[in-house]
């Protein structure tokens, strides 16, 4: 569950647009009038499902978009966002930075 970000992003979508997220909506946070009034599509995405289902096709189509993803990495086109680094021994703090709902990127756990 998330907070009340996704329902605000509904307002900033254009009308027959297009929202996708990997959580999983709050119901306590917001109500979908604004999505069902601007005609959004709205997409609940699991990367597990592959897995989760057993879906070979799709498993191996994820291995070709990661392996894609690694040359891009390997050729400085595509670049990830890290937003803050901590050690594994502060792992609860890594976890308290990420439900604090303010961070951009990803977080890392630096293992030694």
């Amino acid at each position: 569950m998330f907070g009340k970000t996704f329902y605000d992003t509904c307002e900033a979508v254009r009308v027959y647009g297009d929202i996708v997220t990997i959580l999983q909506p709050d119901p306590a946070e917001g109500n979908l009038k604004t999505a069902r009034s601007h005609n959004l599509r709205i997409s609940l995405e699991l990367m597990l499902t592959p897995a989760l289902k057993g879906l070979t096709t799709a498993q191996q189509h994820q291995t070709e978009i990661l392996q894609q993803c690694a040359n891009w990495i390997d050729q400085g086109k595509l670049k990830i966002h890290l937003s803050q680094r901590f050690p594994l021994k502060e792992a609860a703090a890594a976890h308290n930075a990420i439900e604090a709902g303010s961070m951009t990127g990803k977080v890392a756990l630096i293992i030694h």
